[in-house]
């Protein structure tokens, strides 16, 4: 089966679509706020601030103001991060930037971008966990597995490798198939890596725009090789019990 750039492309989507953060205290106002939001680290956000900040007086660079920095703040959360709120109004910067209430409203906004950030820091460690996971049983088990079933069937009781065995989360699919034919650009030996450059290019050829994907997908396939070579090794010193 081939590998389906309109997966990838949904993906993407749904990170530039956001997440709901629920129940936000505004402080000591005793009021809760839900924000949709995208992740504070986005490269948007960064490549925003970063072309606001250069288009202020020199003096302003050295030291900015309170009232600037609350501003360009304000612009960023706005256009690159709040997806959506609870709020009966819009956000903008105007509000965010309220002497009464912005500073409630924009501390709620950057608590919910660090809190999805957050999510997908450790959604990749889930992802390179359960990958790595099933790299593992399979340069362990994979030759006997219909010996396992046969064994389990037969006499009736629950093999700890069977037992043990990971799924593919379903999200996964992409980058499972990848790897497996990105391994053919493997450098040989018992450590060979698969290069930056081969990953690069597939990348391109899937259509994975912009550093963070990039850099998630980098990830991924190479904690994939690394663990398939921490295997091969480990299997070469024996054989774990299946029981």
């Amino acid at each position: 089966m081939k590998l389906k750039v309109g997966d990838l492309r949904a993906a993407k989507a749904k990170a530039a679509g956001g997440a709901w953060v629920k129940g936000i205290v505004l402080d000591e106002l005793g009021i809760s706020l839900d924000v949709k939001a995208r992740s504070l680290r986005n490269t948007e956000a960064a490549k925003l601030r970063g072309d606001l900040v250069r288009e202020l007086p020199d003096e302003q660079k050295e030291k900015m103001p309170p009232d600037v920095s609350a501003r360009i703040l304000a612009e960023v959360l706005v256009r690159t991060i709040v997806v959506d709120w609870s709020l009966d109004e819009p956000c903008t910067v105007e509000l965010l930037t309220d002497p009464e209430i912005g500073e409630y409203l924009a501390g709620a906004c950057v608590a919910a971008g660090g809190i999805v950030a957050d999510r997908g820091v450790a959604s990749l460690e889930a992802d390179a966990s359960n990958l790595t996971a099933i790299i593992r049983w399979m340069v362990a088990w994979g030759d006997h597995l219909q010996w396992l079933e046969d064994v389990a069937r037969e006499e009736g009781i629950t093999l700890k490798a069977l037992a043990e065995r990971p799924a593919l989360a379903d999200h996964l699919d992409l980058e499972w198939k990848a790897f497996w034919t990105l391994l053919s650009d493997r450098t040989p030996g018992p450590h060979g890596g698969i290069p930056f450059t081969a990953i690069d290019r597939y990348a391109e050829r899937l259509g994975i725009a912009g550093p963070d994907a990039f850099e998630r997908f980098h990830t991924l396939i190479s904690k994939m090789s690394a663990a398939l070579s921490e295997a091969v090794a480990g299997t070469a010193s024996g054989q774990t019990d299946p029981a």
